[in-house]
């Protein structure tokens, strides 16, 4: 039995795959809809970052995100400035961007789990990709013994229970190797889901 090759993916992804997802799509439109009479421009609603197939987000990356202000994810500096025009605000105005706020903060929410389940899928790559590689050349040793030992018992040098006890070590060797790359199909499946179906922007 032999698996189709694992597809290769691009080693630098934009961020704005993830609108495609329907979870950051939804959430998104909410924001839309929470702030339909400002009309932020849709470009500056994902933070400016690039995602790395060769490494993983570094903590600090991370951390910034989650502590930036919920307007950073939504509107322009000039615009935030706006909103917070110093205290005016009626009480009906404080609801409204309380409501927004909301909106915003799962906004950001959704793209940090997002973010997330791509970080967990490229390290599940990398790992599984070592894996395969050693078991890849465990079933080499495995079959260059069991060939070994075929010889020598076709030269009546040792018994049929070392040749079956050879080859079962090489077929088990090779069933490891072929769950370990159904894992990385999986894996490159789940890859493509977490990025919104696709490595390239429409």
């Amino acid at each position: 039995v032999t698996l189709p090759m694992v597809p290769a993916i691009p080693e630098t992804l934009s961020i704005d795959l993830l609108r495609r997802r329907p979870d950051v799509r939804v959430a998104e439109r909410q924001v839309a809809a929470a702030n339909a009479d400002v009309g932020v421009a849709r470009g500056a609603w994902l933070p400016d970052l690039t995602l790395t197939t060769t490494g993983t987000l570094s903590s600090a990356t991370v951390a910034k995100l989650i502590s930036s202000p919920l307007r950073s994810w939504s509107v322009g500096a000039q615009l935030a400035q706006t909103l917070f025009d110093g205290g005016t605000r009626s009480a009906t105005l404080k609801s409204q961007e309380a409501a927004y706020d909301e909106k915003v903060a799962a906004y950001r929410l959704q793209v940090l789990t997002a973010l997330q389940e791509i970080e967990d899928g490229l390290l599940s790559r990398r790992t599984l990709a070592s894996q395969e590689a050693d078991q890849q050349r465990l079933v080499e040793l495995a079959q260059e013994a069991e060939r070994v030992v075929r010889n020598r018992y076709q030269g009546g040098v040792v018994n049929y229970a070392e040749l079956s006890s050879a080859e079962s070590t090489s077929i088990s060797a090779q069933g490891q190797l072929l769950s370990l790359q159904a894992d990385r199909l999986n894996n490159y499946i789940t890859l493509l889901a977490a990025v919104g179906g696709s490595w390239q922007l429409p």
